[in-house]
């Protein structure tokens, strides 16, 4: 049996995170993405350096929350903000 040469082609290309001429500098999603990283670093230090605590005390109760815990709630809510904006079809 002769063997049969099968003609593959590649995948066509992908589109590029740039539009071609605009340098990744310039582009939504390099800033976005470097927004969000630059976010949850913050998250990060805080929780590994604040000394203190958000403390609620009355006469019956005591409850300490750690701060991390209320940035990394507004962290949360930003990364989807900007994620949203940043990352829609136009």
């Amino acid at each position: 049996m002769a063997k049969q040469e099968q003609n593959i082609e590649p995948p066509p290309p992908t589109e590029p995170i740039a539009p071609r001429g605009e340098p990744l500098v310039q582009s939504r999603h390099f800033w976005a993405a470097l927004a969000v990283v630059g976010l949850w670093v913050a998250v990060t230090v805080v929780g590994v350096c604040a000394k203190t605590d958000l403390v609620i005390s009355s006469h019956s109760t005591h409850i300490e929350v750690p701060v991390v815990w209320g940035v990394a709630l507004f962290a949360t809510v930003a990364t989807w903000i900007i994620t949203v904006s940043a990352f829609r079809r136009d």
